[in-house]
């Protein structure tokens, strides 16, 4: 892996450059360059989940050389799961793709932004759904990709056969991808709004939709449209009813516990701000909209999801002060990463992230906000992070002697 040390340096560089470039447009105060920063706030998100995923199979190989990550998640052990170097590659592809559309957008303007759009979800749908005849490369991974969707799916509502830990982790990952699932919905709208506007000849200025289509889809598929009123809170709710069901399955109470309070600050806050906004276009509007019942109960629900994922991140999917392995306490005497730095650092920003997703999934606090696109980025970052310490623990607990570290051994 440190052959492609070069390599891998420069694309992750101008992955940082377009995610600059991303949050710019969104915290930008004209509406327009707001607009567009959804065309990319989608790509940039995956992009991200990527070159975690990249960097989680390169730490928990140099930590446990002896078991391939595919493998502890249960996938199929042929084909072998695909080294760094190979994702990185892929990684490094998509990357650059997103790259050139950038630039693209930046030298032609905001003419090529629907034209841009299109091709992105066009090259990614080609390369998932390709014929085999067409030997583009990764054909099992494609197919193990789209089944393992399928799976999450029923495997949430009730279907399916036995619950595996892979899909466990899979749908947990949806968990932190709720903004995701409504940029992908919001992209959707924008286009159906867009092409309905041209083929109507409903264009009303020189620019025409196709320059327009951003901001257009913004008034109409925003957060304070009927699409953002309706639509955000349901792709915020999908992962979290999916884990639910999954849990019910597996009759988890506990973990059933924790699901029911994500989904229910979801809701509580849905209403508030649905409340809110009948409140802002009545005639007799005051602040009696903003303090109303649902709010107590979205604060509740605020305070009761924050503190009640983060104990269980940490006792249960980190196993920390778990008395089987080790002596009751912040740490547990078997770990597999020999600083102890780390398990601390992720013990405080694992709450501070599960504060800021709270917010983020709340749609009333973030409504239309600057930030959305951060909130995202601290999310998938936080997610990155649990799944080294939770992948970790699921190792320790299928057979303890592969841990490389122990805090009582004089040599370390």
């Amino acid at each position: 892996f440190s052959s492609s040390f070069h390599f891998t340096s420069l694309h992750f560089k101008i992955f940082i450059c377009i995610l600059i470039f991303g949050l710019n447009l969104q915290i930008s105060d004209i509406a327009e360059e707001r607009a567009d920063s959804e065309i990319f706030a989608f790509w940039l998100q995956l992009l991200l989940f990527g070159w975690w995923y990249v960097l989680n199979i390169y730490v928990f190989r140099q930590n446990i050389p002896h078991i391939a990550y595919a493998e502890v998640l249960q996938y199929t052990r042929k084909p072998f799961p695909l080294t760094p170097m190979e994702l990185t590659k892929m990684m490094g592809i998509a990357t650059i793709i997103l790259f050139i559309c950038i630039l693209i957008y930046v030298f032609i303007g905001r003419q090529g932004s629907l034209g841009i759009h299109l091709t992105l979800w066009g090259i990614f749908i080609s390369w998932l759904f390709a014929p085999k005849s067409l030997n583009i490369g990764l054909e099992y991974w494609r197919g193990r990709f789209i089944r393992v969707i399928l799976q999450c799916i029923q495997s949430g509502f009730g279907f399916g056969g036995k619950m595996r830990f892979q899909l466990t982790w899979c749908t947990d990952l949806w968990t932190s991808a709720c903004l995701l699932l409504w940029q992908m919905e919001y992209s959707a709208c924008c286009f159906v709004v867009t092409t309905g506007g041209i083929t109507t000849g409903n264009s009303t200025d020189n620019e025409n939709n196709l320059g327009r289509w951003a901001l257009r889809g913004s008034e109409q598929c925003g957060s304070k449209s009927w699409n953002g009123q309706v639509m955000k809170p349901i792709m915020y709710l999908i992962p979290f009813i999916l884990r639910f069901g999954q849990e019910i399955r597996v009759e988890n109470w506990w973990n059933v516990g924790k699901y029911f309070s994500c989904i229910m600050l979801v809701l509580s806050s849905t209403l508030h701000s649905q409340q809110k906004h009948m409140g802002e276009l009545s005639i007799d509007s005051d602040d009696q909209y903003e303090w109303n019942g649902w709010y107590g109960i979205w604060f509740s629900c605020l305070i009761i999801k924050t503190l009640y994922c983060y104990i269980w991140d940490i006792l249960r999917d980190f196993g920390l002060g778990n008395k089987k392995y080790g002596k009751l306490g912040w740490l547990r005497k078997t770990r597999l990463y020999n600083r102890d730095w780390v398990y601390y650092f992720a013990i405080v920003s694992n709450f501070l992230g599960r504060i800021s997703w709270a917010l983020a999934i709340s749609p009333h606090v973030l409504g239309n906000s600057k930030w959305e696109l951060l909130f995202a980025f601290i999310e998938i970052s936080r997610r990155g992070q649990w799944t080294f310490l939770r992948i970790e623990y699921a190792v320790i607990q299928s057979d303890p002697e592969f841990c490389l570290y122990d805090s009582d051994d004089d040599n370390n």
